[in-house]
């Protein structure tokens, strides 16, 4: 694959706390430890160097490659639809990294807005025949899954699907989106599946549960109720004095929600001295987190993109920790986890999460099973392992050109 070069374009400013930025940025190092990668953003807000120490990535050669739309007023910007992309297939079309034929060239996508205009520019435009396009879907092609009145969401949408069917790979990260997008399409499209990921540091050795006097729960992650974190808090009404719980990461305002409900949680007297909340817009030490946490919580909710869809990129470091987790039954969850193997499944309801907490409390044996087969299960949970399955599709795909 020396003769590739890989285009891995975002759609935000960077650096970006979001989730699937991390997921974006430690995919695109990985890539690079084997093509030449550069990542592309709308607008960068600090150095290359800079970024990679944000993304714990400080050893990379992956180059940030910025569109600088943060140079144009924005009342000139509003009045170009599409600015970004046209910005990007311009650099695509006529920097010197690009214009050449010598080289497999690949644009990964991972945003329905480029997926749509790049889509339709390939009719267009010759020179995106000699590109590879890729896109990763998270999300059933930017439709909200919950509006859905029937089988057939893009219905009303016929450029949309033409757009999608003009990209030469489909991929997942659910078996489930696969499927469904298989299936709304008419088998227009046929999504691979490639898991996502953990960067941390997984254990030498098979773990071994011993817990102390008090037990605390653990959550790492946006702290909202569209990941059902509000279910966990509530649980502590459920559980004795002793069960403690650690919340870190980002609160996110949610809309539709209060967002004082939080607040009204941590001054609630019944559960005073029992939240410990490290809000943080960058966690330092992820894997340090988790460890200081006896039993961590794969949390869900009744969304139908947070239960079906969505992937829970926190549960891959839970188990390449070797954690005991606990995991709300929903469809997504059940890619990952088996029920009394690799984690233990409750319920959509704070009682039914207090009971399984408590059950691994009074058998430390069974959560000393549990983290095993979640240990032993994470043994692939790497971002080399998803590069090289990325790039095994692209080789595929440039042998048929």
């Amino acid at each position: 694959m020396k003769s590739t070069r890989f285009a891995y374009v975002h759609s935000m400013s960077f650096p970006n706390n979001e989730a699937n930025a991390f997921d974006a940025v430690w995919t695109a190092s990985a890539l690079d430890n084997y093509v030449d990668t550069t990542f592309i953003v709308k607008q960068k807000k600090t150095s290359n160097k800079a970024l990679r120490d944000y993304y714990y990535i400080s050893d990379s050669t992956l180059k940030f490659q910025s569109m600088y739309v943060n140079y144009f007023p924005d009342r000139i910007l509003k009045k170009i639809n599409h600015y970004y992309e046209k910005f990007l297939a311009s650099y695509l079309r006529f920097h010197p990294h690009w214009f050449t034929r010598n080289i497999h060239k690949v644009l990964y996508a991972r945003d329905p807005k480029l997926l749509r205009y790049f889509g339709l520019l390939r009719e267009k435009k010759n020179w995106l025949q000699d590109w590879i396009l890729v896109y990763e879907s998270h999300d059933p092609l930017g439709y909200d899954p919950n509006q859905f009145t029937d089988n057939d969401p893009y219905k009303d949408d016929p450029e949309l699907l033409r757009a999608a069917a003009n990209f030469d790979i489909f991929i997942c990260n659910t078996q489930a989106l696969a499927d469904d997008l298989h299936f709304w399409t008419k088998g227009l499209l046929n999504p691979h599946v490639i898991t996502l990921a953990s960067p941390l540091e997984r254990l030498e050795n098979a773990p071994k549960i011993d817990f102390k006097e008090k037990i605390c729960l653990g959550y790492i992650g946006t702290i909202d109720t569209f990941r059902g974190v509000d279910l966990l808090i509530k649980s502590l009404y459920y559980l004795p004095d002793y069960f403690t719980l650690r919340l870190v990461g980002r609160f996110r305002p949610e809309r539709d929600v209060d967002s004082t409900w939080l607040q009204n949680f941590l001054n609630d007297s019944h559960l005073k001295n029992r939240i410990d909340l490290n809000l943080t817009e960058h966690i330092e030490d992820v894997a340090g987190e988790i460890d200081r946490c006896d039993i961590l919580v794969q949390t869900a909710s009744k969304d139908i993109n947070d239960s079906r869809y969505a992937t829970p990129q926190k549960a891959f470091g839970y188990m390449v920790r070797g954690k005991p987790i606990l995991v709300g039954d929903v469809p997504c969850h059940h890619e990952l986890f088996e029920d009394e193997k690799n984690g233990l499944m409750f319920k959509l309801n704070p009682q039914s999460l207090a009971k399984r907490a408590a059950f691994l409390a009074n058998n430390p044996d069974f959560a000393t099973k549990i983290a095993v087969g979640a240990w032993e299960t994470s043994a692939t949970f790497n971002y080399n392992r998803r590069a090289q399955d990325i790039l095994a599709l692209i080789k595929q795909k440039a042998q048929l050109i």
